[in-house]
């Protein structure tokens, strides 16, 4: 989308309801910026979660970007099928 729709995609962005272009659009330069998999990882930790790195398991990078992208079309309910979709459960 280019760098002159940042700040559309930004301002409109919010749980759910947004386009899945646009939260594709939204969340891959930040994929391409940032190790995904290390924040998940610490974020887990910090809330609590005594392993993440079994819950993590064999989750690739893409597979967490499609969480957030959930997140964004579908909100906290398409997140987390998403995730639990992908994570090791059995770790809990």
């Amino acid at each position: 989308n280019g760098v002159y729709e940042t700040e559309r995609l930004v301002g409109s962005a919010s749980r759910g309801g947004m386009a899945e272009a646009d939260a594709i659009a939204l969340v891959l330069p930040v994929a391409d910026c940032v190790d995904l998999r290390a924040l998940t990882r610490a974020a887990m930790a910090a809330g609590g979660v005594e392993d993440p790195d079994c819950l993590l398991g064999d989750v690739t990078e893409e597979q967490i970007v499609l969480w957030h992208v959930a997140d964004f079309t579908d909100g906290q309910t398409g997140f987390r099928n998403a995730v639990d979709g992908d994570v090791d459960l059995s770790c809990t």
